[in-house]
């Protein structure tokens, strides 16, 4: 992503909903959050990103991770080049080190991309693997945040709800129905999630900000 356009979308509101955020965990460091939301385009992995990159921006060391395997945007919009990244380092044992990638304008934000082997999201984060990795590296950050696909594409969200603190989910105003956003709710809920809040993506000149928190 260009940093310009980048810049742009990060504006004073992420720095609001990250304090909603610290607020609601009571300040606490090391956690892992997860984004997803109810359906497809709902702007979820740019509020990833500018979340992330806020949270970067106060002195805190954020690991943000493309785990949208269907469809790695995160990966896209930083243009980097991809050599190998989540699943190269959960399957072939790639070294954390050689898969990350520093912001080039935020020094304490790190992106770990999706990956470039082709194989099933359900086979990758079904068992242990994801688990014992988020565990071994969550020492070396402040926070993990991590961006899945839609519920409403795919369930993928809700094999990694177990090992992280927190789910966010992004919703488009004037868009996305009541009755979409509560079903997301519930589907992580009864997957033992916790949402931490929901975002408002494109309402009043496409500024986000948090509606709720649970």
């Amino acid at each position: 992503m260009q940093a310009k356009k980048r810049n742009s979308f990060i504006s004073e509101t992420f720095a609001e909903t990250a304090d909603t955020l610290l607020f609601t965990t009571k300040n606490q460091t090391q956690q892992r959050w997860l984004i997803s939301s109810a359906l497809v385009g709902e702007g979820k992995s740019l509020s990833a990103i500018g979340l992330a990159s806020t949270m970067a921006r106060r002195n805190k060391k954020v690991l943000l991770i493309d785990a949208n395997l269907r469809n790695p945007t995160i990966s896209q919009r930083y243009g980097f080049e991809i050599h190998g990244g989540l699943i190269e380092v959960l399957l072939q044992g790639l070294k954390l080190k050689n898969a990350l990638h520093q912001d080039s304008e935020i020094e304490n934000l790190f992106v770990l991309g999706a990956g470039i082997v082709n194989i099933e999201p359900f086979e990758l984060f079904n068992g242990e693997r994801m688990r014992v990795f988020l565990d071994k590296i969550q020492s070396l950050f402040d926070f993990i945040i991590i961006d899945t696909p839609a519920l409403a594409k795919a369930l993928d969200a809700l094999l990694l709800v177990p090992y992280v603190e927190g789910c966010i989910i992004v919703v488009q105003a004037e868009r996305t129905g009541r009755s979409a956003v509560l079903k997301a709710r519930q589907q992580i809920e009864q997957a033992g999630g916790k949402i931490l809040g929901l975002i408002l993506n494109q309402e009043k000149h496409h500024i986000p900000s948090i509606f709720h928190r649970s």
